[in-house]
């Protein structure tokens, strides 16, 4: 889930028998007045911790973000919050024959009709979302193509979206990608490349100057590790920082800060056991200052 901007995020946690009832999680708006307060009912253990989308507390269906997504299977979301805008999410949405990417975002009464943003063959999965300073939305997402890849779009000034672009390099299979937007203004997307001896962490800038105009992917492999697990890229900002954090092997959590341009040579925290990792990546964000 995305911690993009100063907004709230409330995630209450509920109780189901599983064996009874469907786990479901009820993504709301629970007072229009005060939309930076988006509430998430309903989690349940195991490797996907995410439900099915659902109504669990009765709240009316205007206040509520996909409720028939459970009757479709559709993917875990990623919500975006910056304050002076409306929360905005994305998720993988199944339209009977693959997932696509679907948008959707507050318009001050309900969640707007979901906008499918993409249309193939292949499923589209695991999209991120981000804002511009003019509180434009960025995507980006990957695809399971006989080469996996990774694509991004935006809305631009207009209202209109973008054509997609591919972010990652051709023959690069390429998955899982993770956003941030630094102070200099040129959003970093992150993603891990697979298919050779080892894996590589790559971080690509799009050097467009203004958002209107065609992307310009600049990559920069990050890290390198012969790690055959997920490396789960991160890219992440805290004031002024960013930095992008990743699995680099069965003990340490990599990490690289952004300075001046350039990411600086990788360094590691040790985390024990799966349920250590995000602790681990809590802990290389209390040690940076901004």
């Amino acid at each position: 889930m995305s911690d993009h901007g100063l907004a709230k995020l409330a995630s209450l946690l509920l109780s189901f028998a599983g064996a009874v009832l469907p786990a479901l999680a009820e993504v709301s708006v629970q007072n229009p007045g005060e939309p930076e307060l988006i509430y998430i009912f309903g989690k349940q253990a195991g490797p996907d911790p995410w439900p099915s989308f659902g109504v669990v507390r009765g709240t009316p269906l205007a206040f509520v973000l996909n409720p028939q997504g459970d009757l479709r299977g559709d993917k875990r979301p990623d919500i975006v919050l910056q304050r002076g805008f409306p929360p905005a999410v994305v998720w993988s949405y199944w339209d009977g024959v693959d997932f696509e990417i679907a948008f959707s975002e507050w318009d001050g009464a309900a969640w707007s009709v979901p906008r499918l943003l993409t249309d193939n063959a292949a499923d589209d999965l695991d999209p991120k979302i981000i804002l511009d300073a003019a509180g434009r939305p960025v995507i980006t997402w990957w695809r399971t193509d006989a080469t996996p890849a990774v694509f991004s779009t935006r809305r631009t000034a207009d209202g209109l979206w973008e054509s997609e672009t591919r972010v990652s390099q051709q023959g690069e299979s390429a998955r899982t990608p993770a956003i941030a937007l630094p102070p200099d203004g040129h959003a970093r997307i992150g993603y891990e490349v697979t298919g050779g001896p080892e894996r590589q962490v790559v971080v690509t800038r799009d050097n467009r100057i203004n958002p209107e105009d065609p992307p310009g992917y600049v990559p920069e492999i990050v890290a390198t590790t012969p790690y055959t697990g997920d490396t789960q890229p991160i890219v992440s900002m805290r004031g002024t920082l960013t930095w992008v954090s990743w699995v680099h092997s069965a003990s340490l959590v990599g990490w690289s800060e952004l300075r001046n341009g350039s990411w600086a040579i990788p360094q590691f925290e040790p985390y024990n056991g799966a349920d250590d990792i995000e602790a681990a990546r809590f802990r290389i964000k209390n040690r940076l200052q901004p």
